[in-house]
């Protein structure tokens, strides 16, 4: 379904009957989509839990709105609660994946009634060093401007080959093919606003907030095999 959220149009996956089950929030990392949790979905679905896949702007089905200022992390987080509203979701339990982790960690800060409890995979808290902060930031706007000069499947060829993701070399090659297929379906100036505006640089750090998370959270870290 699609969602008009503040003027800028979300594409939302809903699987179950939200008036009745309990909701989960699933939130992808940069460069993918709701897609990406297709294989979970059923799973939840088992356990009698509804879920909500969206599309972060800028990714997947969602408007590549061409504001700069809607891809920020307050303005994300402000869309979050409107969306929740507008299906009637007065809490849920949130799931994300990366920036999508820490999009959900900003919202379970800003909008503590709308969590129950977190699982955040690969995310952080933000950087804390702001040197580092800000050296990551001119780094992020770098690449976001590589995006726009050399347009999608450029990134897509890029970004698979970061040694971040070297355990996905080894996936079976029809996985391989869709998520290539995932980041190649993203527009290269919605990627390139996302990651100015919600880059590990592009935020505060949330470390010292950290104990004030009222639900139950779950951190987990992916290590390569490698190391």
């Amino acid at each position: 379904m699609n969602l008009d959220v503040r003027g800028a149009t979300y594409h939302l996956a809903v699987d179950g009957d939200l008036a009745v089950e309990p909701a989960v929030v699933l939130l992808h990392g940069f460069s993918g989509s709701g897609a990406d949790w297709a294989d979970l979905i059923p799973r939840f679905r088992a356990m009698g839990r509804a879920t909500i896949a969206i599309d972060l702007l800028g990714h997947g089905r969602s408007d590549t709105a061409q504001d700069p200022a809607r891809y920020t992390m307050a303005e994300t987080v402000r869309d979050l609660d409107s969306i929740l509203a507008a299906l009637g979701v007065a809490s849920a339990d949130w799931v994300g994946y990366s920036m999508g982790g820490r999009v959900a960690l900003h919202v379970a800060l800003a909008h503590p009634e709308r969590v129950r409890s977190l699982v955040l995979e690969s995310a952080s808290a933000g950087i804390e060093d702001v040197d580092a902060r800000a050296r990551r930031r001119r780094a992020d706007d770098a690449l976001a401007d590589r995006i726009e000069e050399r347009g999608i499947e450029w990134f897509a060829d890029y970004w698979g080959m970061l040694p971040l993701f070297e355990t996905q070399w080894e996936l079976p090659p029809e996985t391989i093919r869709a998520l290539r297929a995932r980041r190649l379906s993203n527009q290269p100036w919605g990627l390139a606003h996302s990651l100015r505006g919600m880059g590990q640089g592009a935020h505060d750090y949330l470390g010292g907030r950290l104990p004030s998370l009222g639900g139950e959270t779950l951190f987990l870290a992916c290590l390569n095999h490698a190391n």
